[in-house]
Order: C-alpha cells, then structure tokens, then sequence
C-alpha cells in the first residue's frame, strides 16, 4: 500500500488534506526500514515519517488491528493491514506504488473468515506476506499470473504465540529471505531460510518460552528473548551456534522489541521495565578479516569488560562471577515503567541514533556513544498524539 504523499506532485489529483493522529492508537510499530512509524486506531492506519512526521500512507478502513510495510518511496512501497472481517480477520497486502491516499487501492485479500481469528501480527519481504497466529505462521507469495492472487507458501505450526512474535528479514529487493519464530517446544526457537526451498532450522534458545526475537537485515543472525527476559541470547542463522549472551538485568520483565541496526554490529531492547539497553554485537560477519574483526571487538569491550570488573568487585561477596558471563549493555535510555515503548535505528549513517516510540505517543530521538557508552543523549521529544 503506498499513498500519494502530500507535496510529492505528479499526480492528477490533488490528495485531501492529511487527517490528525489517532487520538487513542491501537496498534503502533515502526515501519521495517524505521523511516516511518505505524499507528491504527479503529478507524485507519498511517505510515508518518519519522523525520518529519508528514503522511505517507494512509488507510481508512475500521477494524484494523496492526499493519507493516515500508513506505519511503512510495513507489517502491511494500505495505500490509489486519483487519477485522466478521467473526475472523483479513490481511490485505497492497502492491508497490499503488496508491490509497485519494481512496484508490490495488490489493490483495490474503485470508479472511471465522478460522483466521487469532491473527497476531504480519510482516513483508518482496512479495512475501507472513502472517502469524496465536499457533502457526503462514508465508504468502503473490501469483505471477493474472489472477493477482495470494498463494500459500508455507506453513509452520507453533506453540502458545499470543504475542505474534515473529521476525523477518530485511534489506533491499532481492535479498534473502527468512523469518523466525517461537518452536512447537517451549524454549525452541524455529529458523526458516528460502534457498531454492524452504529450509528448516530448530535451535534450542532459552529454557523458557521464546517470547521476542528479531533478525539482522542480512538473515545472517537472529536474536532472543524469553518470558523471562532477563538474558538475550544471539546465534548464528546458518547452523544454529550461539554466537553471544547478554544481560538486559536482574528482575523479571516482558521484552516488548528487539532490534538490529543496519549494520548488525549492535542490538536494541525494550522492556516493561523502563529501560532501553544497546548491545554492541561482537561477531564477525563472513565478510570482516579476522585482524580486522578483533580489533572491533576489543575496541568495544573495553567498556563493557571495565563496567563489569567494577560492578563484580562491588558485590563479589554475594554472587558467583559465572552468573555474569553475559555481557552488559553498552548504552542506556531511561523511560517511565509500564508504558509499551517500542525501539527502532535511525537511518542517518554513522549517526548512531536510536528511534523510541510509546503508545502514550512519545517519540525520542537520542545519541549514544559507541566506544564510553552511558546514558544516550536526548536529541528530540516530542507527542505525536498532539499533533
């Protein structure tokens, strides 16, 4: 779904004036790229730019209960919205550069009907739709022929997935396809790669069950948290390896996003707690020089390897070291406790920024500091709800 984006021209007609935030959203992510953010409410969904808050898709339709897609150029837009429909749930995946704005669609149905009423979430690669349930997850591809129909590609069955947790690869057209989501078995997390087919991969993650999980852009990682959430754990998408551990804290808390940054070198988390850590991700990829890739990664451990000498010296006499083997976050923003606050990169290169969005409608943007971490610095506060 793509939209005519106010100001963008070229285009016969002029779009109506753009409509204000939800006021009470439902629904609120970033789009897969973070250029935008989502937000639904009962009676539409908006794609808004992250930098300049201004319309760029819109759909108005009731019932919508969550949306993906990307929505930077909206030509090239690859966007998806569930929906209430009856007693069931709808998904409809809208074709790049179609456009919706001035109440123009070209989509697709993808389901629909009383059996699909435990829709949790969805996402897009391509033309690749996953839409998860409380049970399963379903891969769409649209038909090359004329019908312009969604056909099933796969289906993978799951445990108690309430939550929707489900991720999907990134990246440009043409990159590879994966997605990865919560296994049968508590504590199993389930890995599936398209090479000429689909190829399953079940790791066994975490004791408990898997509860939030993202994967890097490149599908070469994958990362986990469970109910717990206290740990979060990397591996590699290939063979399964655990790659890295780290410690998000001590208390028990719900993991409410996971992110990747572009680059894959380092790793964002949000909880229930108030709390938004950044992890530097000391792995190689396949295509860094040993030489190279060492001296990254001592260049950054250093402040975590000082924190942790510090703080284990501190209270060494009521721990043992083996507890803290996971590393610590490199970097901190502090929110308000029990307020859903979702966390996403920036897309300015080597900004090191970070995106925070809250169903209060908060919106941070803030700095970190790669190599003597803390504290981020805030760069930008604003409500979107007011605007």
């Amino acid at each position: 779904m793509a939209s005519q984006n106010p100001g963008d021209g070229g285009d016969e007609q002029s779009p109506p004036p753009a409509p204000p935030f939800p006021a009470r959203p439902t629904y609120l992510s970033f789009s897969h790229d973070a250029s935008c953010l989502i937000a639904a409410d009962e009676a539409s969904v908006q794609w808004r730019c992250c930098e300049t808050f201004k319309l760029r898709g819109l759909y108005e339709e009731s019932g919508a209960t969550a949306a993906a897609g990307d929505m930077r150029d909206r030509n090239q837009s690859t966007c998806a919205v569930v929906r209430r429909a009856g007693a069931g749930f709808e998904v409809r995946r809208f074709r790049p550069g179609s456009l919706n704005y001035s109440s123009r669609y070209d989509s697709v149905r993808i389901g629909g009907g009383d059996d699909d009423d435990d829709v949790r979430s969805v996402h897009v690669h391509g033309d690749r739709t996953v839409v998860v349930h409380a049970g399963r997850v379903d891969v769409f591809g649209l038909d090359d022929g004329r019908r312009k129909a969604a056909v099933l590609q796969r289906r993978v069955e799951t445990g108690d997935n309430r939550a929707g947790a489900c991720a999907v690869s990134r990246g440009p057209p043409g990159s590879p396809f994966a997605f990865a989501c919560p296994g049968v078995n508590d504590g199993n997390l389930r890995v599936e790669r398209w090479v000429g087919g689909f190829t399953p991969l079940v790791i066994g993650a975490h004791r408990w069950r898997v509860a939030s999980v993202a994967m890097s852009w490149g599908a070469k990682l994958v990362a986990t948290a469970s109910v717990k959430g206290t740990i979060v754990r990397v591996f590699r998408v290939a063979d399964g390896e655990l790659l890295q551990e780290m410690k998000r804290g001590f208390d028990r808390a719900d993991i409410y996003s996971i992110v990747f940054s572009p680059d894959s070198e380092w790793l964002a988390v949000s909880s229930d707690k108030g709390t938004v850590h950044v992890f530097h991700i000391n792995v190689c990829s396949p295509s860094s020089s040993k030489t190279g890739c060492q001296d990254t990664t001592q260049s950054y451990e250093s402040y975590g390897a000082k924190a942790m000498k510090k703080y284990v010296s501190s209270i060494k006499d009521l721990l043992t070291l083996g507890y803290f083997d996971p590393e610590r976050s490199v970097a901190q923003f502090h929110l308000c406790d029990n307020v859903k606050y979702l966390v996403a990169f920036g897309t300015r290169p080597n900004k090191n920024i970070v995106l925070i969005i809250g169903m209060d409608g908060s919106f941070y943007r803030c700095q970190f500091d790669p190599v003597n971490g803390g504290e981020m610095k805030q760069l930008e506060y604003t409500n979107f709800l007011n605007m």
